[in-house]
């Protein structure tokens, strides 16, 4: 899950964080229980979801890790690019990353009341295992990669996604570099059709 990404094309605006966040989490099409804030981030996340899944640079990194991985390098590339993105954060935030942290959480506690119980699961897991921090170093990386290889039923090798990474930084850095600064452009133009 990419939450560092989905937050800060939020433009720290609490209730599109929130649902930025959350659209994972929400079934089916009736967002009636929803602030028009909320609506506006999840409605956002699925549009960059689908950016995303036909970008030509992405498409190149889910290439390197598809012989692997599968489709579940689609799940990856969107955690390696949190990671890059952490690397590149003072190119796309005027805040620091801690700040911007501290901001991400501060909305998701003031918002609980759009979440199920099993959302403020995850999310006192998240909060409480620091899980955006696991994206910014080769040992947290590992935990996320490890934890993900026991949640799933079927044999994989999620556990090897760090190598592949290492043995392709610069290549998949480079990948980044070329997306994100597309995608922060779509977001801003998205802005502009709303209003």
């Amino acid at each position: 899950m990419n939450l560092l990404a989905h937050y800060i094309l939020s433009d720290r605006i609490e209730e599109v964080v929130v649902g930025n966040f959350i659209a994972d989490f929400i079934r089916g099409n009736d967002l009636s229980q929803f602030s028009d804030g909320i609506k506006r981030g999840i409605v956002l996340h699925k549009k960059i979801d689908t950016y995303s899944d036909h970008h030509p640079v992405v498409k190149e990194t889910w290439s390197l890790l598809n012989k692997d991985f599968g489709h579940y390098g689609r799940v990856i590339t969107d955690i390696y690019y949190d990671h890059f993105l952490y690397h590149h954060w003072n190119e796309f935030s005027t805040y620091s990353f801690n700040d911007d942290l501290e901001y991400f959480y501060k909305c998701l506690k003031n918002q609980t009341r759009y979440f199920s119980p099993k959302l403020r699961r995850i999310l006192s897991r998240i909060v409480a295992m620091q899980w955006p921090l696991k994206y910014t170093d080769m040992p947290g990386l590992y935990q996320v990669f490890r934890s993900m290889s026991k949640r799933v039923v079927f044999e994989n090798r999620f556990e090897f996604a760090v190598e592949v990474l290492q043995n392709n930084y610069k290549a998949i850095d480079d990948q980044f570099c070329r997306f994100f600064p597309d995608l922060k452009n779509f977001v801003q133009m998205q802005k502009h059709i709303q209003q």
